[in-house]
């Protein structure tokens, strides 16, 4: 869950948990949030995907929303954009506007879907009842949270970061270097990222994961009995890995998906086996996850009430 869209330095496109990032796609063609290569290229239907708690959210290369699963909140439907973010939180998402504005629905009993105003080129939601909080990316590289703060959640760092992912009250941002910062509850949180220059970063509930500058994968936070196989996840051949609950996904260079881990959910513990074929955007829940394929249908597993909603 809370996933994020960036470019990277392999040709790739990255779901990472708790956010996506598009800053310019839709308005200055190839540049921060490039996806105009050969692999997620401009016929693409989809240019990014995030996975909430319990729903998910599409954007479309025309810039227009859709979101699926379960719609407590009226956390489901469909929007007109242009847009060029999407954010799918716990009990509520939020959008970049093509003014750079935040668009956020869903519940809002602490807040969490009233973003500040001005011009942000990244959001991620997310939060339990108690925790509920987003933040964004502002283009000046400054960040700005909202919603429930009583345990640091709203505490950003100042200075100028590059991307975020916020989780079940934790947040992470890199710098311009690629250094990892956090803010927020380290109880039951990953809370000791590598040293070594990251590229993505992505959050589930307890655990975090991130691809280095050099093209590796690392994932921490599975100390302690919360270890569920996450963590457990191959160093090299992969992309876009994306965090959620108590699983991880991601792509192989072949375009195929692989998990790990479980989903959590009031069907119990489900596992994550992935459907074959090839796909070039993944993102995954707490108890499910979604891709789209490469003959852009997009596939969702684990929660039958997720699977039964997606579009068609």
């Amino acid at each position: 869950m809370y996933k994020l869209f960036v470019p990277s330095t392999n040709g790739y496109p990255f779901v990472l948990t708790a956010l996506l990032v598009l800053s310019t796609l839709l308005t200055n063609g190839c540049s921060s949030a490039e996806i105009d290569d050969d692999d997620n290229g401009p016929d693409r239907a989809y240019v990014a995907l995030d996975a909430g708690y319990d729903h998910a959210c599409a954007l479309t290369r025309d810039g227009d929303l859709l979101c699926w699963g379960h719609d407590q909140y009226d956390k489901t439907g469909t929007w007109t954009g242009p847009y060029q973010g999407v954010a799918a939180g716990r009990d509520n998402s939020c959008a970049i506007e093509a003014s750079g504005a935040l668009f956020c629905w869903g519940r809002d009993h602490t807040d969490q879907s009233s973003p500040p105003p001005g011009t942000y080129r990244a959001v991620s939601v997310y939060g339990d009842e108690a925790r509920s909080h987003g933040c964004a990316l502002a283009t000046d590289g400054t960040l700005a949270c909202w919603g429930s703060g009583d345990q640091g959640q709203l505490d950003a760092p100042h200075g100028a970061y590059a991307a975020l992912a916020v989780g079940n009250g934790l947040s992470y941002a890199l710098d311009e270097e690629g250094q990892a910062v956090h803010w927020g509850p380290c109880d039951e949180a990953p809370c000791s990222p590598p040293e070594e220059p990251l590229a993505t970063i992505t959050l589930g509930d307890r655990h975090a994961c991130a691809e280095t500058r050099g093209g590796s994968l690392r994932c921490w936070g599975c100390e302690d009995g919360l270890d569920e196989g996450q963590c457990d996840v191959p160093t090299a051949g992969f992309h876009s890995i994306s965090a959620g609950g108590h699983a991880t996904c991601m792509i192989h260079e072949q375009a195929t998906l692989a998990c790990y881990g479980q989903f959590q959910s009031e069907q119990g513990a489900l596992p994550v086996t992935p459907p074959p074929g090839e796909h070039y955007l993944v993102a995954t829940g707490a108890t499910f996850a979604c891709a789209v394929a490469t003959d852009e249908t997009i596939h969702c597993w684990g929660d039958d009430a997720i699977q039964h909603q997606m579009p068609r």
